[in-house]
């Protein structure tokens, strides 16, 4: 448990406090999910993918997944996230890339 907290036995994720993936003292909230990126890992994939010509379709699923990836269940909805993937084409494969933590299609020379 941190020595500042006082509320949820220290698990932050938790907390009413925390907010953005930060917890009541603006440190990151480190969060267990599959893929492991560092803040700058994040921000590049996200402004890559904004400029690279990927289609706006693969653009909105990639952007979903990697937040999903990023912040963890505090971000979207399973549903939202199965209905994109039901969508199947760009859309899919981009929440696919994006949950997955991994480069936007157009940085891996796809």
């Amino acid at each position: 448990m941190k020595a500042h907290c006082v509320q949820n036995d220290g698990d932050c994720r938790t907390c009413s406090l925390s907010s953005y993936g930060r917890d009541c003292r603006n440190n990151r909230i480190e969060e267990p999910t599959g893929a492991k990126l560092t803040e700058d890992t994040f921000r590049t994939y996200m402004n890559a993918v904004k400029v690279l010509e990927t289609g706006d379709y693969y653009m909105a699923g990639y952007q979903y997944g990697l937040r999903r990836c990023w912040h963890g269940a505090r971000f979207g909805e399973d549903e939202q996230i199965e209905r994109m993937r039901a969508r199947g084409g760009d859309m899919a494969a981009g929440v696919v890339d994006g949950l997955a933590g991994i480069a936007p299609r157009g940085m891996r020379g796809e």
